[in-house]
Formats: C-alpha cells, sequence, structure tokens
C-alpha cells in the first residue's frame, strides 16, 4: 500500500500529481470524493451493488480524462456528479433502465431527443443556466460552492460561502442568462436582477415571466443565489428532482475508481502547453464527460468566458475616476466599412414639445466625410473613439461589467469600455460599437415604455435595424439626443431614445444608473449627451 499523503492536500496538487503518475495520488482523490460519488450515484441507482457500478465507471472515467489533461482540478465533486449523470443516461440507451431510479428515467424521456439518451442528457446540461454558471466560475469558487449547498450529507448546518463568491455565482449567472437568451429575454435581464436583489416593481418584466417559463426560472434561480437556498440551488444543479443524497450507499468494494474501461481517444495536443482559459475548461469539461458518457455528440457550444469580469474573493471594488465635466467637442468616430465622421452639430431648431416627441427632429449638419477615422491612433494619443457623456450628471456610458450585457452611467475615465464609436449604416443612422468590448448597444422594438439596452455583438446589415440610432442635436447646438431607430408599438409611445432610467428632478441621473430606451419624456435634459475625448 502506498503511503497516504498528508491530509491537508489541495485536489489540484493531487490532479497534478495524478498527471504525472504519483503512487499515493489516485488513493488520496478515492479517500477525499468516493463517498460523494457513491452518494450521488445512489440517486440513480435504488440498488446498493448498482450505484457501486455506477460510481466506479463515472470515476474511473473522471480518472482517466485527468490523466490525459483534462478532467477537473479543484472541483472534482461538481464534475464527478456530471460523470455520474452522463454515465447513468448512457446506461439508459444501453438498455440498462431497469437499474435506475423511475425518476430519473422519467426525466431522460421527457427530454427533446430522448431517443438518445446521453445525447440528451449532454444538451440538457448545456441549456441548464446555472450549471453554466457555475462551470464559468475559476474552480476553488465551484468546489466552495458544491461544499455549501451540495455537500454528500445533506448538512443544514453547512455556512454559506463567503459574499464574493455568491455574488460571482450572482454575475456569472446573469452573464449566462442573457448569452444564452432571445432578444425578448436578454433585454429584461438587468431589470430581474433589479428585482430580486432590490424588490423593484417591473410590470414589463412580470408580465413577461407570466408566459415565459425560461424567464420565470431564471427568475426563482436567481432568487435563490440571493435569498441563499441551497435546495433550491442544489435542485438546479441536479437538473432532474433528485434528493438530496443523505449520505453513500454501503460500503464501497475495494476497487472503486481503479478500474480501467475503455475510453475514445481525447484530443490532448496543448493542453498542457499553457494554463487553461474559461473556454478551455468549458470545453475539456463537455469533451470528457461526452467521451464519459459515450454520447456522439458534435454541436460546437461557444460558451463566453467570464472568469476575469468576476472579482476574486480578496479582489477590491472596480476603481472610478472622480466626477468629470467637460466641454462639448465634435469627436471623431468610425463610420461605415471605411470611413470616418463627427457626431453632428448644428444650428438652434425649434425647441421640442413637453410631452414625449413623436419623432426625432432631422439633423441640420450632415457628417463630415473627412474627418480622420478613430481607429487609427490619434495624433494626441488618445484612445480610441468618444465617451458619451450625460450633460446632466456629468457621467459617462459604459457597460456594467465588460462581459455582461448592462449600460450604466458611470465615473468618467480613460477605460476603453467607456469609449464608443460610429458605424454609418445609411441616412444619418449608426451602430454604437464599444471600442473596448466590440459589442453594439442593442436596442429592442418590445418591452413596453422603459427597456434596458444592452450591448450585444455587433448584427450584419441585413439585421441591424435594432441595433441603429440616430443623433438629433439641441436647439442650441452644444448636445445631441439619441433616438432608436425603428418604432417600438409595444410602447405607448413609439418613438424612443437613449437615456437614463433615472432622469426626474426627484431621481436625478447618478452613477450606476441603468442606461434605457425610452421616450423623450417632457423633452428631459437628462436624455442629452456630449461626444466627449476626455483629458
Amino acid at each position: 500500500m502506498p503511503e497516504p499523503m498528508a491530509s491537508e492536500t489541495a485536489d489540484a496538487r493531487v490532479t497534478r500529481l495524478i498527471r504525472v503518475g504519483h503512487p499515493s495520488a489516485r488513493a488520496e482523490v478515492l479517500a477525499r470524493h468516493q463517498d460523494a460519488a457513491l452518494g450521488q450515484a445512489g440517486l440513480y441507482c435504488p440498488d446498493d451493488q448498482d450505484a457501486h457500478r455506477l460510481a466506479e465507471e463515472a470515476f474511473a472515467l473522471t480518472l482517466q480524462a485527468v490523466r490525459e489533461g483534462g478532467g477537473p482540478s479543484a472541483a472534482w465533486r461538481p464534475y464527478l456528479a456530471s460523470a455520474v449523470r452522463l454515465t447513468a443516461a448512457r446506461w439508459a440507451g444501453d438498455g440498462l433502465d431497469a437499474r435506475l431510479s423511475a425518476g430519473f428515467t422519467a426525466w431522460l424521456a421527457a427530454l427533446p431527443g430522448s431517443e438518445d439518451p446521453a445525447s440528451a442528457a449532454v444538451s440538457a446540461e448545456e441549456d441548464s443556466v446555472m450549471l453554466r454558471a457555475l462551470r464559468a466560475l475559476p474552480e476553488h469558487w465551484q468546489a466552495a460552492l458544491w461544499r455549501a449547498f451540495a455537500d454528500e450529507h445533506g448538512n443544514p448546518g453547512n455556512p454559506p460561502p463567503s459574499a464574493a463568491t455568491r455574488d460571482g455565482l450572482w454575475e456569472a449567472y446573469l452573464q449566462a442568462f442573457a448569452q444564452t437568451s432571445d432578444r425578448a429575454c436578454r433585454h429584461l435581464a438587468a431589470a430581474m436582477g433589479d428585482s430580486v436583489r432590490h424588490r423593484t416593481a417591473h410590470p414589463n418584466l412580470d408580465r413577461h415571466t407570466a408566459a415565459c417559463d425560461r424567464c420565470r426560472r431564471a427568475r426563482t434561480e436567481l432568487s435563490a443565489i440571493h435569498t441563499w437556498n441551497p435546495d433550491r440551488l442544489y435542485g438546479a444543479l441536479m437538473l432532474w428532482t433528485a434528493r438530496r443524497p443523505a449520505g453513500p450507499p454501503a460500503a464501497a468494494p475495494p476497487g472503486l475508481g481503479q478500474t480501467s474501461l475503455p475510453l475514445a481517444a481525447a484530443p490532448t495536443a496543448a493542453r498542457h502547453a499553457a494554463a487553461p482559459t474559461t473556454d478551455d475548461r468549458h470545453r475539456d469539461h463537455r469533451r470528457s464527460l461526452v467521451l464519459c458518457a459515450g454520447a456522439a455528440v458534435t454541436t460546437v457550444v461557444v460558451i463566453v468566458a467570464v472568469t476575469a469580469a468576476i472579482p476574486e474573493p480578496d479582489g477590491h471594488p472596480r476603481s472610478s475616476a472622480p466626477v468629470v465635466t467637460v466641454p462639448v467637442t465634435t469627436s471623431p468616430v468610425v463610420s461605415g466599412a471605411v470611413s470616418a465622421s463627427p457626431v453632428p452639430s448644428a444650428a438652434p431648431t425649434t425647441a421640442g414639445p413637453t410631452a414625449p416627441v413623436a419623432a426625432p427632429p432631422a439633423s441640420s449638419a450632415a457628417p463630415s466625410p473627412t474627418a480622420p477615422s478613430s481607429s487609427a491612433p490619434s495624433p494626441t494619443g488618445r484612445p480610441a473613439g468618444f465617451r458619451l457623456l450625460n450633460t446632466t450628471s456629468g457621467l459617462c456610458v459604459g457597460p456594467e461589467d465588460p462581459a455582461g450585457p448592462s449600460i450604466e452611467l458611470q465615473s468618467c475615465s480613460q477605460d476603453a469600455s467607456q469609449r464608443w464609436e460610429r458605424i454609418a449604416a445609411g441616412n444619418n443612422t449608426y451602430q454604437l460599437r464599444n471600442t473596448g468590448t466590440g459589442r453594439c448597444l442593442d436596442g429592442t422594438t418590445g418591452g413596453g415604455n422603459t427597456v434596458k439596452v444592452v450591448q450585444a455583438e455587433c448584427l450584419p446589415a441585413s439585421d441591424r435595424e435594432v441595433q441603429l440610432w440616430k443623433f438629433s442635436p439641441e436647439p442650441d447646438g452644444t448636445a445631441f439626443r439619441l433616438f432608436f431607430v425603428p418604432p417600438v408599438p409595444s410602447s405607448d409611445y413609439a418613438t424612443h431614445l437613449l437615456g437614463p432610467v433615472e432622469w426626474t428632478k426627484v431621481r436625478p441621473p447618478s452613477e450606476g444608473t441603468y442606461i434605457a430606451q425610452l421616450p423623450d419624456y417632457y423633452h428631459s435634459a437628462s436624455f442629452a449627451f456630449t461626444a466627449d475625448q476626455g483629458p
């Protein structure tokens, strides 16, 4: 028998030792996690011996994936839970339904594509926002979260994870939801977060979730994260109505995890060349588990890397520069595919009405075709693009999180995420592309009177109507309003413009106020912007 390794050895270190063939590493990882694997297997198999076989197979395949450079590093237990589930699904496809619990086989049968249970289970994992969010986090966070709400003994006394870790799951969930939802749902992501965290009323959201199962489920799962409901979170991660394991089945047979089962060769090129990115971890996790379950899946799933956007547990909040009020300038910005134009200025025009305007006033100054492109280095050394500065607050428009969808007002800085460039679309309309994220300001023709705008992938000419904006100069020529080009039939007023959701004198725009599309209520000064190059 090899000598046991020190009990304080971290899972990540054990994983590295397994990959180099350390004689005690496998025994140590089994001692750490075999009870958890057996507890999971007991959810799927009523018979103890079948549960042992299922856990042994899932563990053996996980170990093989680790030896080949894939598999888990620090997050062994969430990985093993998925391995057990996908192995059980493969059993169902192999005609071994009798060994599996009735609840699990009923769940499999209800999935789309259930004629191939293994592939259907993989697709169900890919469709789970909660699983996507968990897997987007650093592995040591995944492990901490799993211990907190999926302990194999179901210990209700487990302390919750740190506030930073819970916030990380919250942010990762919102990002995963926005990345995997259609347009109508994506535009409600920020409102959903507000509704849960601050109990703010959102009638449009309430109407939508009443008819949308996906958004209703997301709201419930966000509430579970916010209030820290371990049972509900565990259920969301399990995907089906499995009971929390009360403990492992009867004692594990000596050979658990030592069986060498045939496994299709997994690609290993370049996996040892560098530390994995979040995308690499997702692809390796998915590839290893698909092979573990024997599923022949060819769909390529692109999962956006968000780890860099989530603070470490001991990290500091985003720093911000003091609020800067700057003079109005006409900043050159990108236009069309090649040429560039400045933000227009105009001679005085007649002031707008005091009620929401029916249509944007026409610009009286055509953009100059001779302005230099902001995609080239500025002669002054300034970053490309211009800052979109709200004249009432003196704050700049930027993404709440570079990897997330929401746009907000922020203290102005020189960060590229606060800079925008115009892409000309004809008829004095433009897409607004963020120079830091490469994504465009995205509106919607649905959703009611006030809908938070988001940043989304810039759309091609054939589909970009919902990303088109028109600059309308103020009468004194010192600022402009940004009108949304397509009409919004679901609103009381079909014409929308860009503005902060808080715009009144009682609740003026402030740092952190979300940016929305809304009617030009009372021609408020809060809806006016300038294009600023910064100091």
